[in-house]
């Protein structure tokens, strides 16, 4: 049997990372401790466990609905109604308003010091951190680039701007393109064919 897939950086609420955070996964219907595995076809994994010390979270698990809590000291958030299989195409109807993706977003991470950024088809469910210093920095988005559901998350780590410049041909619904404030993070979702929405920290 295969088992589906959950990650998510865990990050506090001006975007930063945090690293090594507590994770607990429960049945979002009947409460009870999940069981949960390392890998697609199985492995231990202890519930709960710790994340990486890049923030990263990540367990497999049969086709559900899952309560995920992140502790960190004497901080805790909680993710409820997330899909994990089939579920994850599905319209959950999540109480708190997050969006359901069909796949897991995030798969790698790319810390970059390049200030003139291009994003190619290889960036789809990359958290792409910036690392620009206090240079001002641009993200490039061409047309052609992506498929629809394909994510990308950006973290703004310099004292510099970083904005997304978008070809003519290309649609971006935002109400801005720059991320801000420093260590902002910002997500763009293709919703369909050079059409995009950019969300998140934006002035």
């Amino acid at each position: 049997m295969a088992y589906g897939v959950w990650q998510q950086f865990v990050q506090n609420d001006l975007g930063v990372v945090i690293p090594s955070a507590t994770i607990e996964v429960r049945d979002e219907a009947t409460g009870a401790l999940a069981t949960i595995y390392s890998g697609p076809n199985g492995g231990a994994l202890a519930n709960p466990f710790t994340a990486g010390i890049d923030g990263l979270a990540r367990f497999y698990a049969a086709e559900g609905s899952y309560k995920i809590t992140a502790t960190s000291g004497t901080n805790t958030a909680t993710l409820r109604h997330q899909p994990v299989g089939m579920a994850q195409y599905e319209d959950v109807g999540t109480g708190d308003g997050k969006l359901p993706l069909a796949e897991s977003v995030i798969f790698r991470v790319n810390t970059t010091t390049n200030t003139a950024y291009t994003l190619a088809a290889a960036d789809a469910r990359t958290h792409i951190r910036m690392d620009n210093g206090a240079t001002n920095a641009t993200i490039a988005l061409d047309p052609g680039v992506f498929a629809e559901r394909d994510e990308v998350r950006f973290t703004r780590l310099g004292s510099g701007t970083v904005t997304l410049v978008v070809d003519s041909t290309v649609t971006v619904n935002a109400k801005a393109l720059a991320l801000s404030p420093r260590y902002g993070v910002a997500t763009l979702v293709c919703v369909g064919t050079d059409e995009y929405d950019f969300f998140g920290d934006l002035a």
